[in-house]
């Protein structure tokens, strides 16, 4: 113990302008100071190694002896830098509980043991777990003056064996902050804890978290418990963790070793699993199953071991048996529906899945081409056009769709259960959905919007009006001509109807003002024509000639007018 100096039951070590480097031991590795009187003033601890507590400084007091002004040590305008230990890089000062014994527990503040830093510096400090600059089990005895604007007098002992020189200051509150002084306390790490690279203390408090949410509660009582809900009856709890706390809220580790116990606070509660665990800075829990009667809020009591730290309280929520599932006969245990059974209520028995139909162990899903009225019907019907209830991912779809519904207490009905596939609707898939139309198959097509059907009813329109206007004009009289001589006359030797393969005799064309003279012509086609619609041919009539063709054994019938431009 002590590299440089050890002093044991109420010695005393003062130095002024002193160097102690390159020191080790198992604690303290420049002083060790057991129960005695440490005053430094403007010196340097550098360089030193301890594989315990205290890389530079290692300050241990019991609650039997006492200080005057019960001050046990000074640090004035001192640097401790580069020192490393386990714990408390550069100074490790512990105070003796006198009640209990423990060490875990923070002391009291009477009998109390104070130790004065004053202007000193801590600097590239570490420690292997934590307080890379300090550890103390007690903050609140450790006066830290940044500056010197309080009034810190040394005093010369009065040579006694029972008395040591003193060290009168002014009254503090001791440390509030993991890093009291942020210019002068630099560069400080600790390896297993990060927050822990200035100050640290062990743990004082202890918190319960749920590590899948990170929700921590560090009480563990009144109503701010931590609540695990929706438990399962009979299955493992949700993973939750216990952080261990120091006296900064930063993460800690235990002074000593301790365990933490799994304890079921009712007799309806049975426990199993992990429930035994040692105590680190953060214990996890995933493999506690508890088991109880369903619908109900147990306690849990998390105890450690020694009982260093106040015991931790939560709670959990066993939740109701669910649609799909069915209670023992004990009330704690809801088991499930087996493969080809449904439930849509806890208070029912399992039935056998209706045919046509496919079930999970809450919902009945009608197959492809089937239907039905709710998703909770167990009436299964055909549709009318089997691929209207057919489309990709549909089991899926309408199973989470169901179970969703189910696990809410509600049901879906056909408006807000899509059973059909696009385009189709109502009652068995039959209905179109609004701009579709059905064809004869039963198939709901696209009718193309208002623009498509605007654009139709346009075309159709004009179409029609250009068929009314043909068969109109088709159907008129063509005109008379207006002078019997200037068109030529026709007799038909059939009336009223002749042949095509017929000759006729003469045609009499008109040609300005010379004579009439005799033309013959013969029909152009093999159809049969009427009488007086037949189309000739006039060899030595020229284009554009006009020509009349005239019942001549009925001189009442119509003569009508025709042109060589239609003979073809």
């Amino acid at each position: 113990m002590g590299g440089a100096v050890s002093m044991w039951e109420q010695s005393a070590f003062r130095a002024m302008n002193v160097s102690m480097k390159s020191n080790k031991a198992g604690a303290g590795g420049a002083v060790y100071a057991d129960d005695s009187l440490l005053d430094l003033l403007a010196s340097t601890i550098k360089d030193n190694s301890a594989s315990g507590g205290g890389g530079g400084l290692h300050i241990r007091l019991s609650a039997d002896n006492a200080f005057k002004s019960n001050i046990a040590g000074l640090l004035n305008q001192c640097t401790l830098k580069k020192n490393d230990a386990k714990v408390g890089g550069g100074l490790y000062f512990f105070e003796q509980q006198p009640s209990s014994g423990t060490t875990q527990r923070l002391p009291s503040r009477a009998p109390s043991h104070r130790i004065a830093l004053v202007q000193s510096e801590f600097v590239n400090n570490s420690a292997a777990q934590t307080g890379g600059a300090l550890f103390t089990n007690s903050p609140r005895h450790v006066d830290v003056h940044c500056e010197s604007t309080q009034t810190l007098q040394y005093l010369q002992s009065v040579a006694s064996e029972h008395e040591h020189g003193a060290i009168v200051a002014s009254e503090s509150n001791g440390m509030k902050r993991s890093n009291p002084c942020a210019d002068t306390w630099v560069r400080n790490t600790a390896g297993a804890i990060a927050e822990g690279g200035a100050a640290a203390t062990p743990a004082v408090a202890a918190r319960i978290c749920g590590v899948e949410s990170g929700s921590c509660i560090a009480e563990g009582s009144g109503s701010d418990k931590f609540l695990l809900r929706n438990h399962t009856s009979g299955q493992d709890l949700e993973p939750f963790a216990v952080e261990l706390l120091d006296a900064f809220g930063n993460p800690a580790i235990a002074q000593r070793d301790m365990r933490i116990l799994v304890l079921a606070d009712s007799e309806e509660v049975s426990l199993s699993g992990q429930l035994v665990a040692n105590a680190g800075v953060r214990t996890d829990f995933t493999d506690v199953r508890l088991r109880s009667r369903v619908d109900t809020v147990y306690d849990v009591l998390l105890r450690f071991d020694p009982d260093d730290l106040p015991p931790l309280v939560f709670r959990v929520q066993v939740r109701e048996c669910l649609p799909g599932e069915v209670a023992d006969a004990q009330g704690t245990l809801c088991s499930p529906c087996t493969h080809g059974t449904y439930s849509f209520s806890p208070a029912q028995w399992c039935s056998i899945c209706p045919a046509d139909a496919q079930c999970t162990a809450a919902t009945v899903t009608p197959n492809d081409g089937y239907w039905h009225s709710t998703s909770k019907s167990r009436q299964i019907h055909p549709c009318i056009w089997p691929k209207a209830c057919k489309f990709a991912g549909r089991d899926g779809v309408l199973v989470d769709q169901a179970r969703e519904a189910h696990l809410e207490g509600r049901r879906l009905d056909a408006e807000e259960y899509r059973q059909c596939s696009q385009g189709h609707a109502g009652v068995l898939c039959a209905e179109c959905e609004r701009s579709r139309g059905k064809t004869g198959s039963g198939e709901c097509v696209d009718c193309g919007g208002w623009a498509k059907s605007i654009t139709l009813a346009f075309f159709t329109a004009a179409w029609f009006v250009l068929l009314v206007y043909m068969v109109f004009t088709n159907a008129m009289p063509v005109s008379k001509p207006s002078s019997p001589e200037s068109v030529p006359t026709v007799r038909a030797t059939d009336n009223p109807s002749y042949m095509a393969s017929h000759t006729l005799e003469f045609l009499e064309a008109a040609r300005g003002s010379s004579p009439r003279s005799p033309t013959p012509v013969s029909r152009a086609s093999k159809q049969r024509y009427p009488s007086r619609c037949a189309v000739l041919r006039a060899p030595s009539a020229g284009a554009g000639s006009q020509f009349s063709i005239r019942h001549l054994d009925d001189p009442s019938t119509e003569s009508r007018c025709y042109t060589t431009d239609v003979l073809k």
